[in-house]
């Protein structure tokens, strides 16, 4: 918590003892935390000028060039940045989704799509990690009102987790924006009310299903077993 302390100690030492990618790394988070906007830049040339680190660190040096850019007001210099890290290749799995998270929180959402696509998830890769990225995702998707990836990323997340009751209803309301196989909504969306009889959600979308399928009687007799006040 001593944060003060510690950027004194980068700022003397980094240059002299960084020998490993945590030491830039961590500089770079107290810098971001201090909005050291400034001393961020030259933290991000200095990753790039060391031959050691100019594969490993050269995509995130983009990304903190890009924050420093942000934080002084420099807007057009940070989404070039920022494209330009979302281009990189990144060596390491969470460096990537962080970053990717970091973009769509800073309002780059399509540069968190560019990035996010190119993550690599090999057939070793563990479960939580396939659902972080894949909820990430769905989160682009969203916020980009992209429907291709909105279906695509809740699909993957359902596959590989069937029973998850939230992420049923998220590929269910993925079919239901999509509109392209009505069929599928309507088959998904009843095995999901008959998985869970008590759920507005189930009951809302399997109507929407059927008004989709041209079927408005049987979409009015589902909505007819819902009282409108109990919605919020």
């Amino acid at each position: 918590g001593m944060n003060d302390e510690a950027l004194k100690t980068f700022d003397r030492y980094a240059r002299t003892l960084g020998y490993t990618e945590d030491v830039w790394l961590t500089y770079a988070d107290v810098l971001v935390d201090a909005q050291e906007w400034e001393k961020l830049r030259g933290v991000a040339l200095q990753m790039r000028a060391m031959p050691r680190f100019r594969k490993t660190l050269d995509a995130l040096s983009r990304y903190y060039e890009g924050r420093a850019d942000l934080g002084s007001g420099r807007t057009n210099a940070a989404s070039t940045a920022f494209e330009q890290a979302a281009t990189a290749n990144f060596v390491d799995l969470t460096q990537a989704y962080d970053t990717a998270k970091s973009l769509l929180a800073l309002g780059y959402p399509q540069h968190a799509k560019t990035l996010i696509e190119k993550i690599e998830m090999p057939d070793g890769t563990d479960r939580t990690n396939r659902m972080r990225v894949l909820n990430l995702e769905f989160e682009v998707g969203m916020a980009l009102q992209d429907e291709a990836v909105i279906v695509r990323a809740a699909r993957a997340a359902h596959a590989l987790d069937p029973r998850n009751i939230i992420l049923s209803h998220r590929y269910a309301a993925a079919l239901l924006i999509e509109g392209k196989n009505p069929d599928e909504a309507i088959r998904f969306t009843r095995d999901l009310r008959d998985q869970f009889p008590s759920s507005r959600a189930a009951l809302l979308n399997q109507a929407y299903a059927l008004l989709l399928s041209r079927r408005p009687d049987e979409a009015e007799g589902q909505l007819k077993a819902l009282d409108p006040a109990s919605l919020g």
